[in-house]
């Protein structure tokens, strides 16, 4: 689902953190085409500008018990929650998630996806069948569909009408 960020900035994490520095850990990319538009013209510019998967939230967490654990989550547009952006199914979901790990009940958050593909194992037989299936069978069924609604509709049309009774013969 598409998140709706209206005039987002972007995340980064300090060089040399401090040794007591919480826990960043990036959790809301931007796609990997994005870019910075520094003069607002809405077009890449090449020299100029750069594409990058850009962090857009982070989760922040510090603490040595779970107990003792403080959490923020830090989002680099401040409009995405707004009343105008929560009606967004996407938006919605996001402040749902939110609340859900700031109060520690990451169990009601739903899974993680796995953005990795199944791959398809076929046998050789079956790719031989899938290809002649492909090639020759689907087009094949296609045609002779089209040939048999086209061959009624001729039909339908070679049929002579009943020439119309005239007007005088009609009322006797």
């Amino acid at each position: 689902m598409p998140l709706v960020l209206l005039g987002a900035g972007s995340l980064t994490r300090p060089d040399k953190p401090a040794p007591d520095a919480p826990s960043v850990n990036f959790v809301l990319h931007a796609e990997a085409n994005t870019w910075n538009d520094l003069n607002g013209n809405f077009e890449f510019d090449a020299g100029k500008e750069a594409r990058k998967a850009y962090e857009l939230a982070a989760a922040v967490s510090k603490g040595a018990t779970p107990d003792e654990e403080g959490r923020a989550l830090v989002l680099a547009d401040s409009d995405a929650l707004a009343d105008e952006l929560i009606v967004n199914r996407a938006n919605s979901l996001l402040a749902v998630n939110l609340v859900r790990w700031l109060t520690g009940d990451e169990r009601l958050a739903g899974t993680i996806n796995n953005e990795e593909d199944v791959p398809v194992r076929h046998t050789r037989k079956q790719d031989v069948a899938w290809f002649y299936a492909s090639v020759f069978a689907a087009p094949a069924l296609v045609l002779g569909i089209g040939f048999t609604v086209r061959r009624r509709a001729s039909r339908r049309k070679a049929t002579p009408a009943e020439p119309p009774v005239p007007p005088s013969e009609a009322s006797s």
